[in-house]
């Protein structure tokens, strides 16, 4: 029944991994320059920290300064491909439950924040940016479990096969133990028959030695 249960367990996971999708939203969100505009996504399977980590490093491939205080802040990032200016993105990083997070956006254009109605092209850009960033962290966050799991996997696996092994060896020793056994019973019967072998010896010799006792007394 555990076994089952199990089973079902893991299969309702993976099924439900599998209708997670990875989408980017726009919307306002409040941050220390006030209510902005914002690009939002979700992490599937990582935790606060890594993603803060993996953002982090992320930024600091664009700019040279990245500071943490109530959220991220990149200063003078320059993502050509978006713009020959620099930008300021303010990030935050909020842990929905223990394998979801989400991550919040605003590009500072200078003058204005960034937007799917306003910019549609530099959107795009940096939409694709965070697109790839969520893809990779998620995938690269369920590959760390996937190895987790298959070292415990590998262990279980050398415990069955150690335990198959066990099994094997106590099955050839109950055998070996039946032979001798059968062994044993025959060599109890002969036994028997030798020791009754060997008492009629015993009297036909006691026999012998009165015979020849009685002999020496009868000489006079």
């Amino acid at each position: 029944m555990k076994i089952n249960l199990l089973i079902i367990l893991v299969v309702v996971s993976v099924l439900s991994f599998g209708q997670q999708k990875i989408e980017i939203t726009s919307g306002n969100e409040s941050f220390s320059v006030g209510k902005v505009d914002v690009l939002k996504a979700t992490v599937f399977e990582a935790d606060r920290k890594h993603v803060e980590k993996s953002w982090k490093k992320l930024l600091k491939r664009y700019c040279s300064s990245v500071k943490v205080k109530s959220e991220i802040f990149a200063d003078d990032v320059l993502i050509k491909k978006m713009s020959d200016n620099t930008v300021d993105i303010y990030t935050k990083i909020n842990a929905k439950t223990d394998n979801v997070v989400e991550i919040v956006c605003a590009v500072d254009l200078g003058g204005a924040f960034l937007s799917k109605s306003a910019h549609p092209e530099k959107f795009k850009v940096f939409e694709t940016i965070l697109y790839d960033f969520v893809v990779d962290v998620s995938k690269e966050a369920i590959r760390d479990k996937i190895n987790e799991e298959e070292k415990i996997f590998s262990k279980l696996d050398k415990d069955q096969t150690k335990l198959l092994s066990d099994q094997k060896n106590m099955t050839n020793e109950i055998e070996e133990y039946k032979q001798k056994i059968i062994d044993n019973e025959k060599a109890i019967e002969k036994n028997l028959k030798d020791q009754e072998q060997k008492k009629k010896e015993i009297e036909a010799q006691k026999a012998l030695i009165i015979g020849l006792s009685k002999k020496e007394k009868a000489i006079k």
